[in-house]
């Protein structure tokens, strides 16, 4: 959130009062001191000072109505440091700490971070940020390279990919217990699954940002999503291009299965249902309040079925029933994320 100097009187801001710890309103002094930033509750910025467009790069134009200020943040501070100081702020009328702060080139500066709510009447309606710069912070080429690569795997969400890693053995296993095993098969199944897995999490933080649900949701530590994009570590574009590469991954082994089996109609609608309800998953189902069930159904029971009856070709109770199970784990995982949203 915020992290600037303030600026006012701004017409934006006619009618409401600035209150530190004590109560008492900001002076006209310390306005032109600073420049400073304002957000609404959700922390979409509002205001943006002249000064900050200096310390920080970003002009007002390009934030204001339109972006979150996690912005600011680095992104590993989003989840904590962003809803504890909001906290403090509205508990207690101002919070004040020195923290690091981003600009939009990537640079980093160390900064004092003042932050006080800005109420109408005796209502909270946004916060204002004032920074003082305290030292630059320096750059390694090393690190930056680096950084660059954790980026990406943190925009895969890698952690979650393991669900599937998980899932494909146990069909596996089961295929294997009825005297059924190709390892080929067994290689691609994982593969397209993984990959397909990859594309729901890249293509929902896609969608996510660019229908303005990311701005418009103050982070917390169970929040769902990668925050690379609300924290403008890569582009959207960028971030479609790679859901669309690993969905085009999977697809493929599933074009593969298709044609390997002269286009059987179970291998088709398994690969259609994965296919189509990636696609709609963010853009549709989730809208529909039914994108928890769908995911829960595609990496359970679905997943282990296909596993299997790509060994097997034959369908069987077990590995649905076995599936049903680990989709409900899927879709409370799903949950989990979902509440501190609501």
């Amino acid at each position: 959130m915020g992290n600037h100097f303030w600026a006012p009187p701004q017409p934006l801001l006619k009618g409401f009062n600035f209150h530190d710890s004590s109560g008492s309103r900001m002076s006209e002094e310390a306005g032109h001191a600073y420049s400073g930033i304002a957000c609404d509750n959700t922390g979409v910025i509002t205001s943006y000072g002249i000064g900050a467009k200096k310390l920080f790069g970003w002009t007002a134009d390009e934030v204001v109505g339109k972006k979150s200020v996690t912005i600011f943040h680095e992104p590993q501070a989003i989840a904590t440091l962003v809803p504890r100081l909001l906290k403090t702020a509205a508990e207690t009328g101002k919070f004040e700490e020195e923290v690091t702060l981003v600009r939009k080139d990537g640079s980093k500066f160390l900064g004092l971070l003042t932050v006080r709510p800005i109420k109408k009447g005796e209502e909270i309606v946004g916060y204002m940020g004032l920074t003082r710069p305290i030292k630059e912070i320096a750059r390694s080429p090393v690190k930056v390279s680096r950084g660059r690569h954790n980026i990406w795997v943190r925009e895969l969400r890698a952690p979650f990919l393991l669900l599937p890693a998980i899932f494909v053995p146990v069909g596996l296993l089961m295929a294997w217990s009825q005297g059924s095993f190709n390892p080929l098969y067994a290689v691609l199944t994982m593969a397209g699954a993984v990959s397909l897995h990859a594309s729901v999490n890249v293509l929902n933080d896609y969608f996510d940002f660019t229908s303005g649900i990311d701005l418009a949701t103050t982070p917390t530590p169970f929040s769902g999503g990668s925050t690379i994009l609300p924290s403008n570590l890569l582009t959207p574009k960028g971030v479609l291009s790679e859901g669309l590469l690993f969905l085009s991954i999977g697809t493929a082994v599933g074009a593969y299965f298709v044609v390997q089996f002269a286009f059987d109609p179970v291998v088709l609608a398994f690969t259609g249902i994965a296919v189509v309800t990636i696609l709609a998953y963010s853009s549709f189902l989730s809208k529909w309040g039914i994108g928890e069930l769908v995911t829960g159904i595609n990496f359970g029971p679905l997943l282990l079925l296909g596993t299997y009856y790509v060994q097997t070709r034959t369908l069987a109770v077990q590995p649905m029933l076995v599936g049903a199970v680990l989709g409900i784990l899927t879709a409370g995982i799903l949950y989990i994320n979902e509440f501190p949203d609501v």
